[in-house]
């Protein structure tokens, strides 16, 4: 019962010291849908993978059950992570991935059906036994072995996902693991009324979309209630939506949906069809989790729906947080509905041409209306106020950028290293940034407490106790002033460097004044474009509007050729060349864009 409490007290602790690291390192942490989970009872909490070991802090600090999560064993082995795992009451699973060794020779499949694999310099009889699975890099499921008929031949269960190289790929051989222990673990825990959360990808990774979902957490639903007739377990999805979550101070809103309930009849089918009844609630699970995630089909595709949604939302508009995400899920719904029509697909190229120029001109999108350019006499008074602030700015934050100057050299440079590691080590992951937040945060952890202590003794030597252990007080003050002191001065820094351009190089002010033009054009490009498609979107998209109609039609800029007058309004029908003449007719003055 001692153990037992101290070990309660110190996850609390811990809980508490993650929810402080976390508001450091993030601006902004907004949760959503807490009131979907249930205050007692067992659950399953099913999340998105996309910030390795922040997730599940993310997760355990946005609400208020306690959650044991399942890791891979390979984590547990480390020395920080494994700490805080085991005090957290983590479970550990061995995932095939962690053990799996390389296959001798290369892989081709000559057959039509894809599941007959001839093996070029292979030792199927000896390297491999029927249940394993075969993981080629690049192809997300690794199909497992059927039959093997020789050295250089073998039979799978199902077809690789994509043809293979003719000239042969390597292989990796991932064994077939126990995972009853994991089970039983996980079973008892819902029997007692505990909390268990799980990232049913089986990894982090940095895709712009969700990855096939693992059935584990369907097996482990459902096997604790056939096991415990009296168990009543409830899946509640999480979305951990980041915005640039692998830098320091960016922002993450956190979305809790309603809980799925395992019913009686899915049960049921459990007992008589176990692959067909986790199928079924796999397939709900993955509704769950997408209709609380932002997922895009694409990098390219999530650039262009964010855009759309600036230049769709009046300035004067503030969003909440839920609005937020819903406004950018009905833009993504948009874009997969309508990319091929020809007015989506011609604004889709016109949006990533206005994204490209502001990169080269270094603006952000809501500069380009927002900066005062030109060599006014209002001009030049707002850029020497904004340098005299940055100047103060710079002064105050100083003592806390000493104390803390190597931590965010170092914690970069170890956290891209690892990231460059996990890239050329996986097999689904596009840059490695999910692991770049992770080991900013456990690098900090470290040499912080390292560093404040050599400062302490430094000081206490040469000044005495008495200052050492004032100066060891005021550490954290200085360095959360230079946190927030900095977040000003880079963004005094940035709103100023192109208008103090501007003053030097007057072609640099005429482009920028013909992007604001094209910006205007392409706004009323967008709202336009939305009010004719959008009702097809559903019967309730005037009733259920994110961004009312007033409130985008009483929308006006200093241009009179940017106030827009929307209203309802039927569309003759129209030949697709008609419609793109008459919605781009005036961006052809803006031709000189293309050029770069």
């Amino acid at each position: 019962m001692v153990a037992k409490a101290f070990s309660d007290i110190f996850y609390r602790a811990l809980r508490l010291f993650f929810s402080v690291l976390l508001r450091i390192f993030f601006r902004d942490i907004q949760v959503l849908g807490t009131h979907y989970i249930p205050k007692d009872g067992p659950i399953i909490f099913v999340g998105n993978h996309a910030n390795q070991f922040i997730d599940p802090l993310i997760l355990l600090t946005s609400c208020n059950r306690d959650i044991s999560f399942l890791i891979a064993a390979k984590s547990l082995r480390r020395y920080v992570i494994g700490f805080f795992a085991r005090s957290m009451k983590s479970i550990g699973i061995e995932r095939p991935q962690d053990v799996a060794k390389n296959g001798s020779g290369k892989l081709i499949v000559e057959e039509s059906d894809g599941k007959v694999v001839k093996g070029i310099g292979t030792k199927f009889l000896t390297e491999i036994e029927v249940g394993e699975t075969l993981r080629i890099k690049s192809i997300n499921e690794a199909p497992r072995v059927d039959k093997i008929v020789s050295d250089t031949e073998l039979i799978l269960k199902e077809p690789f996902e994509r043809s293979l190289d003719p000239k042969g790929e390597s292989f990796k051989i991932q064994p077939k693991i126990d995972q009853s222990c994991v089970y039983d673990s996980v079973w008892k825990a819902l029997r007692d009324g505990n909390c268990i959360g799980i990232f049913p990808e089986g990894g982090s990774h940095d895709r712009s979309d969700l990855l096939p979902l693992k059935a584990g957490v369907t097996i482990m639903g459902l096997g604790a209630m056939d096991k415990y007739k009296d168990t009543k377990v409830s899946i509640v999805p999480c979305g951990l939506n980041y915005f640039h979550g692998h830098k320091f101070r960016s922002h993450v809103v956190v979305e809790f949906g309603p809980p799925l309930a395992i019913t009686d009849a899915l049960l049921a089918s459990y007992r008589q069809n176990k692959r067909e009844a986790c199928t079924d609630l796999l397939t709900q699970v993955e509704k769950g989790l997408r209709a609380v995630t932002l997922t895009f089909p694409s990098y390219e595709a999530m650039q262009q729906i964010h855009t759309a949604r600036r230049l769709y939302q009046p300035k004067q508009v503030n969003l909440t947080a839920d609005q937020f995400l819903e406004l950018i899920r009905r833009f993504t719904n948009g874009y997969l509905r309508f990319s091929e029509h020809p007015k989506a697909k011609e604004l889709g190229r016109q949006l990533d041409l206005y994204n490209n120029h502001l990169v080269l001109y270094g603006l952000k999108d809501y500069q380009v209306t927002d900066l005062e350019l030109g060599k006014s006499t209002g001009s030049i008074a707002i850029l020497i106020v904004r340098m005299v602030y940055l100047v103060f700015v710079i002064l105050l934050s100083l003592p806390g950028f000493v104390i803390n100057a190597p931590v965010p050299a170092i914690a970069k440079y170890m956290a891209l290293r690892e990231a460059k590691k996990a890239k050329q080590s996986s097999d689904v992951k596009l840059e490695g940034r999910d692991v770049i937040a992770s080991y900013k945060v456990l690098v900090s952890l470290v040499l912080v407490p390292c560093l404040y202590f050599i400062e302490f003794a430094v000081v206490t030597f040469f000044y005495g106790w008495k200052t050492g252990l004032t100066f060891l007080c005021c550490i954290p003050i200085f360095s959360y002033a230079c946190v927030t002191m900095m977040e000003e001065g880079v963004a005094v820094w940035r709103s100023s460097f192109p208008l103090a351009f501007s003053f030097i190089e007057h072609s640099y002010y005429k482009q920028v004044l013909k992007l604001r033009a094209m910006r205007e054009k392409l706004q009323i490009a967008v709202r336009e474009l939305v009010e004719e498609l959008g009702p097809e979107l559903g019967e309730d998209f005037w009733a259920k509007r994110v961004i009312g109609h007033e409130q985008i039609a009483s929308e006006s800029t200093d241009s009179p050729r940017s106030v827009l007058k929307l209203r309802r309004k039927q569309y003759k029908p129209k030949t697709p060349e008609q419609e793109l003449e008459d919605m781009f007719s005036n961006l052809t003055d803006l031709s000189f864009l293309n050029a770069s």
